[in-house]
């Protein structure tokens, strides 16, 4: 405490000119910048007990000035691009403002320290330090130039694979660049702040030359529209991905989107050299559903769609030992548009089991349960022939089995059926967890 006080006092007392009592210490200790022009230099002054606490005291007040001058620019740019949607490349170089001071440190050479002055009366130190913008930008400009020469080659082998229909190299290349280029933002940052000029931004050139890859592609399927005469089936679709220049997209990720009721899923697959890839799944019928194909890369929008549809009307019935499930699968059935009848052509059959995974206590020493529940479910035709199973999985934890089922059973109907009002379970699934 008394060290810190003592600081704080020389603090005051170095800043204080003593015009009474004869002071003789130099202008620049308390005008630096008579000295120097501030559009050339950036001066910093020093105290200490000590020589090294002195010029360590005035290179610190240079790494000060370089802060709060980014920070204007910083809360200046912020202005400018409010509501523009560029507030991503904001936030990137407001990031790098606490880089800046570690990179000007490690580099202590472009820093001078060119007086110093000791106050005997006092045992006062005062350095004078000094940075040289000019000299510092070329230096900087430099080493910037080679990456920037670095970077046109690499746009040249990207181009290079686009031409080849390695749309996917491309952009992986990109990203990497991106992430492996991030490091020298600190340095664009601080020669805009310096010399006042612009130098490009590598990030924003990198996100320029991705946001142009955004419709670089197109996805062709070979049959858009698919009828079955049965609910319950197998489809198989080819597709074809080629580039602006009808070339075909080479090892490219793409998704197949099957949102179909109990069956939905995504399925990823890479073109092949001719820029062909194919998707198989068993799938359930409504009345016309819709496959989403498109682009597993978020930087290329490209989408296409298939729609799958039945020849004839197919009426169901839900059968279930849980009143609670067959309710929901009913409200299920009825929002993909099938209609349920008492004289079916299917019966969706849905068969439940319950299961205490776990019972201990949580980290406060209180009761803590995981339940399993599951649902087997079966399509029989004519209710006789089984054409469809599958199994719905749920599991959930809390203090109780009755509130770890309740969890359980939400995430259960959420894996059988999206955006369908949960209701809780009933008495037949409670019977079973209190059975376990």
């Amino acid at each position: 405490m008394i060290k810190k006080f003592y600081l704080f006092f020389l603090h005051v007392y170095a800043l204080i000119p003593f015009a009474c009592g004869g002071s003789s210490r130099p202008q620049w200790v308390y005008e630096p910048y008579k000295l120097y022009d501030p559009k050339r230099y950036i001066v910093g002054v020093g105290y200490g007990m000590n020589i090294n606490q002195a010029d360590d005291s005035a290179r610190q007040e240079i790494f000060k000035q370089i802060r709060l001058q980014m920070k204007s620019k910083l809360e200046h740019r912020a202005k400018m691009e409010m509501g523009t949607g560029k507030q991503e490349s904001f936030q990137m170089e407001e990031q790098v403002v606490g880089k800046i001071e570690s990179m000007i440190e490690g580099e202590m050479a472009g820093i001078q320290l060119v007086q110093r002055y000791e106050d005997k009366k006092e045992n006062i130190w005062y350095s004078l330090a000094i940075l040289d913008k000019a000299e510092y930008s070329k230096k900087i400009r430099m080493r910037l130039s080679e990456k920037e020469l670095e970077v046109t080659k690499m746009f040249k082998t990207v181009e290079e694979d686009i031409a080849n229909g390695e749309v996917f190299r491309a952009i992986s290349k990109l990203k990497d660049a991106k992430k492996r280029y991030a490091e020298l933002e600190p340095e664009v940052a601080l020669l805009s702040m310096l010399s006042g000029s612009l130098f490009p931004s590598f990030q924003e050139m990198i996100n320029t030359k991705i946001l142009n890859f955004s419709d670089i592609l197109s996805i062709q399927v070979e049959n858009e529209e698919l009828i079955f005469s049965e609910p319950f089936t197998f489809v198989s679709i080819r597709v074809r991905v080629l580039t602006k220049d009808g070339k075909p997209a080479k090892n490219f990720p793409i998704v197949a989107r099957f949102q179909d009721l109990l069956v939905g899923s995504d399925l990823f697959q890479s073109t092949d050299d001719k820029g062909l890839a194919s998707f198989s799944s068993p799938i359930f019928v409504a009345n016309r559903n819709r496959i989403e194909i498109s682009s597993a890369m978020p930087e290329v929008k490209s989408t296409a769609y298939v729609y799958v549809s039945l020849r004839d009307k197919k009426y169901f019935k839900v059968s279930s030992e849980s009143k609670a499930i067959q309710d929901f699968l009913a409200s299920c059935l009825s929002k993909y548009g099938i209609e349920l009848s008492s004289n079916p052509d299917y019966i969706l059959q849905a068969s439940p089991n319950v299961k205490v995974e776990s019972a201990g206590k949580d980290f406060r020493g209180n009761p803590f349960y995981i339940v399993g529940i599951s649902a087997e479910i079966s399509v029989l035709k004519g209710g006789k022939e089984t054409v469809f199973k599958t199994t719905k999985y749920g599991k959930g934890g809390g203090s109780s089995p009755r509130e770890s089922l309740e969890s359980a059973f939400r995430n259960l109907l959420s894996n059988m059926c999206k955006d369908v009002q949960h209701i809780p379970p009933d008495d037949y699934l409670i019977k079973l967890i209190q059975n376990r």
